[in-house]
């Protein structure tokens, strides 16, 4: 199965370019969200769920997702479940990471490259 990673997260482009093919999107994590829900509007579906980690997206500005490169003529309605229910939770909570200084805005990037680096890992075996 072929996937791209979608993400806002400056870690992730760095260290997973020669693992995956990046899509990076300088945006908020709401941001993230709202491009998720176009790529699976466009018929792609999401490999990883949007609020993974059990970290709420107003205490994170990061975020990270393996999309299926594959595009369908009918729109994965899972996918698109998923994509809203992650904007409904942006909405949900208070921003609060505005208030973050850079060593835990740089934890949080490692936390969110953790993540994804297990869903490649993961991936990677499904494909062999």
């Amino acid at each position: 199965m072929r996937f791209f990673v979608l993400t806002n997260n400056p870690m992730v482009l760095d260290e997973c370019a020669s693992e995956a093919d990046i899509v990076f999107e300088p945006v908020s994590i709401r941001g993230i969200f709202e491009e998720a829900a176009s790529y699976v509007s466009q018929g792609h579906r999401l490999l990883t769920h949007p609020l993974s980690g059990s970290v709420k997206p107003g205490e994170t500005p990061y975020k990270s997702m393996l999309v299926a490169s594959e595009v369908s003529s009918e729109m994965d309605f899972a996918s698109a479940r998923l994509a809203s229910e992650a904007l409904f939770a942006c909405d949900k909570f208070a921003d609060k990471t505005s208030l973050y200084d850079e060593r835990t805005l740089h934890d949080l990037q490692l936390v969110d490259f953790s993540l994804i680096q297990g869903a490649l890992r993961s991936a990677r075996n499904e494909s062999s």
